[in-house]
């Protein structure tokens, strides 16, 4: 049985190396990050696993029911709207503003009446109510959760089945058997990766923040 590996990367570059640096040889960034590297052709999906072929003319057409958020500049962007299983990245520099747009695009969801979790990595709920206060947005029948473990926000997603889900940030989830920091590379890649094939199989529109670097 091949163990992992503990291997060394740059949050910057994404440069590898199995021996641990004061800073990345690569673009001489801030020290590496210890990960975990899965041997070479290790794969988490079962034999077999995947979808099934399908002739294109079979495939049903999809409904353009956009999904508006009520700010029209960022709907604007979206193309008229937020798509059913669409995931939407959402990144800037920190204190730009990005949690206070996704506040405000998941309450505008509420506001028409689209079922709504907003997942909250980096604030606790009061701090989300508090700037909810303060920015005069009206308390809707918002369902909130602060949790950073993919795994539990994965279980209460299934367990409500929303038409949206925010999170804020993506970096700030993680998947606790990667054994990894969250932020790191394997993790945001791992986490992504899993967040988007939800979306994509259950129609969830899904959108989380990011911060560059992170």
């Amino acid at each position: 049985m091949v163990k992992p590996r503990t291997v060394y990367s740059c949050r910057e570059c994404g440069y590898k190396t199995y021996k641990w640096a004061g800073y990345c040889p690569s673009c001489k960034g801030d020290a590496l990050v210890e990960e975990i590297a899965l041997p070479a052709g290790k794969s988490s999906a079962p034999p077999g696993a995947g979808g099934d072929l399908t002739l294109l003319e079979e495939i049903p057409p999809l409904a353009e029911d956009r999904l508006l958020t009520g700010i029209g500049e960022l709907d604007r962007v979206l193309g008229g709207g937020a798509v059913p299983g669409s995931v939407i990245l959402v990144g800037g520099d920190p204190g730009i503003g990005k949690s206070t747009l996704l506040l405000q695009a998941a309450l505008g969801f509420v506001s028409r009446g689209l079922p709504v979790i907003y997942v909250t990595g980096e604030e606790s709920l009061a701090q989300l109510k508090m700037r909810a206060t303060r920015l005069g947005l009206p308390a809707r029948s918002l369902l909130v959760l602060a949790d950073t473990e993919y795994s539990r926000i994965a279980t209460r997603i299934a367990e409500r089945q929303p038409r949206i889900v925010v999170i804020d940030s993506i970096q700030t989830v993680l998947k606790s058997e990667l054994g990894t920091a969250p932020g790191s590379i394997i993790q945001i890649r791992d986490v992504t990766a899993s967040l988007v094939q939800l979306a994509k199989s259950t129609e969830i529109t899904l959108s989380a923040g990011r911060t560059p670097h992170a």
